[in-house]
């Protein structure tokens, strides 16, 4: 589903329509283009973060941060989109700390973020 919603330009729009509730066209081409640079600097403080903690050594030193900063975002976005969409499907106040302890050990054992993992690519 994620590499059709990338080739399948029917699917890509539908699925915008469907996250974003309205179809960015004359005008909403305005919001979507600020929301993209919103998203893009955002991805740039989270490696920031991420780079802070490796010197840390409270992350992995050969971290590929530009994939876990992705992950990190479409993460909480989704877990957030997910409450909002059925709030009543769990209890994300009760359970938010453990999603945070889940991503982060994500973060710190998953060899697929590391930058000396194989290549999965098909």
């Amino acid at each position: 589903i994620l590499e059709a919603t990338v080739v399948e330009e029917r699917r890509r729009l539908m699925m915008e329509i469907i996250f974003h509730k309205c179809e960015f066209v004359g005008e909403m081409a305005v919001v979507q283009q600020a929301q993209r640079s919103l998203s893009l600097e955002s991805y740039d403080r989270i490696e920031q973060n991420l780079n802070q903690c490796m010197q840390a050594k409270l992350l992995p030193a050969n971290l590929l941060t530009r994939r876990a900063a992705i992950l990190m975002r479409s993460y909480i976005s989704g877990l957030m989109e997910n409450w909002l969409f059925a709030p009543q499907s769990f209890d994300l106040k009760a359970e938010a700390r453990s999603y945070v302890a889940i991503l982060l050990e994500m973060l710190q054992l998953c060899p697929t973020l590391r930058s000396d993992a194989p290549s999965l690519t098909a």
